[in-house]
């Protein structure tokens, strides 16, 4: 059976990139009484949380696929010629190369922010 969106556990990569999302945001929260005071947030505090956020996401997402999707749930049904747990052709351990690459997208405006505050 052809999927083309994704095969057997590839979602998780999207899930995992969300994770990644809502994370930087509780982390940007807990960071920011370190950084700012009690009138205006301060931007390094979203920037600490988006590298925790993100980078939370990916290594749980290379964790995940290297440790329990490759060994276990994808063993009984390897086809060689076919990666078999993938998101857009991609397997799903590559996928945290990804999140690291959309968290870098996020990254960049929020430390131009900080560093012109």
């Amino acid at each position: 059976m052809f999927i083309f969106f994704w095969r057997r556990w590839g979602i998780l990569g999207l899930a995992f990139a969300v994770a990644g999302f809502l994370l930087s945001f509780g982390f940007s929260r807990i960071f920011d009484p370190f950084f700012g005071d009690s009138v205006s947030p301060s931007r390094w505090a979203a920037v600490f949380g988006l590298v925790a956020g993100f980078g939370l996401g990916a290594l749980a997402n290379w964790l995940f696929a290297v440790l329990v999707v490759e060994r276990t749930l994808d063993k009984p049904h390897a086809d060689p010629r076919v990666p078999s747990s993938t998101i857009y052709f991609m397997r799903l351990r590559y996928w945290s190369f990804v999140i690291l690459g959309i968290g870098v997208v996020f990254l960049v405006p929020n430390v131009n922010a900080a560093l012109n505050q």
